[in-house]
């Protein structure tokens, strides 16, 4: 089933005015295919799709295995900066909303 499928079938039993937001995780811009299916993710759900994309990265793994979330873990971290950037455009876009 895909995903397009999947939200207008919430949005036709359940919440008709349901907000969706896709987060792209596991990217790896190094890889041909990984772009092309981002720019696919984002032709198709337009401003559905969050800026901020998670790449591959090995601390976060790492920090798992420690029991730590990456912003803590190593702070100055790829995977860190990304996650930060999403709890600040996650907060963005409440506020814009809120403000709707």
């Amino acid at each position: 089933r895909s995903m397009m499928g999947a939200i207008q079938q919430i949005r036709n039993r359940y919440n008709p005015n349901l907000v969706y937001r896709i987060l792209i995780t596991m990217f790896d811009k190094r890889n041909r295919i990984h772009r092309e299916v981002e720019q696919q993710i984002r032709d198709t759900f337009k401003s559905g799709v969050f800026n901020t994309h998670i790449g591959i990265d090995t601390q976060l793994r790492e920090s798992a295995l420690q029991g730590l979330p990456i912003t803590h873990f190593k702070t100055s971290s790829r995977s860190s900066q990304q996650y930060t950037a999403l709890a600040q455009e996650l907060i963005d876009y409440v506020q814009s909303k809120s403000t709707d």
